[in-house]
């Protein structure tokens, strides 16, 4: 019996700083990869749908950069100094000092649990990887990243925005060096509107919504 695409992994890599699946490549080729470079992490997916782009267009066009940016220092350090203004460091202090949660501008918040504080999202969603800005579900028996402070908590909130935000302008630059559409963001449908005064039907381009393949 032929086996089933489905019935195992197909390797490549996860490119944290370009936001990108990369692949297929050999399990052997991707461990390599990620053992140079600590944005960089073997992965496994189900079809080859799944990657961005080939191995080949990845080291012809991403990889040096990726590299780079490692060397540079990229992301930084979420140090409570350079991040909170004077106003935040003194709701970080008051928090401390009564156990109490912060509320984050972005409408996230920092709050104390039995092992720190921690990071959560306006949606509910907690930061369990750091600076990858991993995210996952307020559970009892989940992961999560803790901090000694307040302070440097609400220091890694601010880094993961900015953190999330170069992610998602450097997976529109990949795309537009690729030359080709963002398999990931919503497609552009039209859709009739309401007629005008004149009778004639005008066109308007409203966002749908695409599925990623399931992984």
């Amino acid at each position: 019996m032929a086996k089933s695409r489905r019935s195992r992994l197909i390797w490549g890599l996860d490119d944290f700083y370009q936001e990108l699946i990369v692949g297929p490549c050999s399990v052997r080729i991707a461990d390599r990869e990620s053992k140079d470079c600590e944005f960089l992490s073997t992965v496994g997916v189900l079809d080859l749908d799944q990657f961005d782009c080939s191995y080949e267009e990845w080291i012809l066009n991403f990889r040096e950069a990726t590299h780079k940016a490692i060397a540079r220092g990229w992301p930084g350090t979420p140090d409570p100094s350079e991040f909170l203004t004077e106003q935040q460091r003194i709701e970080a202090a008051f928090a401390e000092r009564l156990g109490t949660p912060v509320d984050l501008e972005h409408g996230g918040r920092v709050e104390m649990r039995d092992q720190g504080w921690v990071v959560f999202t306006k949606d509910v969603w907690i930061l369990c990887y750091f600076p990858a800005c991993g995210w996952t579900r307020d559970e009892p028996s989940g992961q999560n990243l803790a901090f000694e402070t307040a302070a440097k908590a609400m220091a890694v909130s601010l880094l993961a925005e900015r953190i999330e935000l170069a992610r998602t302008v450097n997976r529109e630059n990949a795309f537009k060096v690729l030359g080709r559409p963002d398999p990931d963001l919503p497609e552009i449908a039209p859709t009739p509107v309401v007629l005008p005064p004149d009778g004639r039907s005008r066109l308007r381009p409203v966002r749908g919504s695409r599925l990623k393949p399931d992984s």
